[in-house]
């Protein structure tokens, strides 16, 4: 049984990756069919793939996060079974109380992001693929917005998937856009109780934008 990430994970300041290493974070490397007397060799490579939470001050005052995630429609961290014996890495569930649809992140020591400046927020997962017109749930401090996908999206092992996620002063209107461009997702955040799509109401509203 492998340990993927966690249920919870903690980054040390912004933009920080140092998380994303040692044992709830494995590498592996498949060599098949090594004749006998040599000795085997392969490249490591990572088992989890990335999200980079990309948060984005439009604000005129300095604004700080403490926390982050991801939710998908099937489990996303815990604990698993592997399966190297195919061409991909066969990623089983250990039980689903041991699993979690939703990946946290917290934020320790993270400096205030000043208004006109990012900083980014790194989650592991496991590989999976979010299927045309499936759900993603994107978390910064405590608000969240579901996200319908317009396309199939796959997190790869091994690659960054980037989330920008913009906060914005007051506004009372609301635009939306189905269109994701270079496997980027954007979210507009925005302090105002609204109806979205005539679907949801939330004191904080993330768009999803082109």
């Amino acid at each position: 049984v492998v340990t993927l990430a966690g249920k919870t994970q903690t980054q040390k300041g912004n933009s920080n990756m140092a998380h994303i290493a040692g044992e709830n974070y494995p590498m592996c490397a498949v060599v098949k069919n090594v004749p006998a007397g040599e000795t085997p060799a392969g490249e490591m490579k990572h088992m989890s793939a990335l999200v980079a939470i990309n948060v984005i001050n439009n604000t005129d005052a300095p604004m700080n996060v403490v926390s982050a995630g991801l939710g998908a429609s099937e489990d996303i961290v815990g604990t698993y079974y592997m399966d190297f014996t195919g061409e991909e890495v066969v990623y089983t569930p250990s039980g689903d109380e041991y699993v979690s649809k939703v990946a946290n992140l917290e934020v320790v020591g993270g400096e205030s992001i000043e208004a006109g400046a990012s900083a980014k927020f790194y989650l592991a997962v496991k590989p999976f693929t979010a299927e045309a017109e499936s759900r993603l749930t994107v978390y910064v401090n405590g608000s969240r917005k579901s996200i319908t996908l317009p396309e199939t999206t796959e997190f790869k092992a091994g690659k960054i998937k980037t989330i920008n996620v913009t906060v914005d002063p007051i506004q009372h209107e609301l635009s939306t856009s189905s269109t994701i461009k270079s496997n980027h997702y954007n979210l507009m955040v925005k302090r105002v109780k609204v109806i979205l799509l005539g679907l949801e109401v939330m004191t904080l509203i993330n768009s999803l934008l082109s």
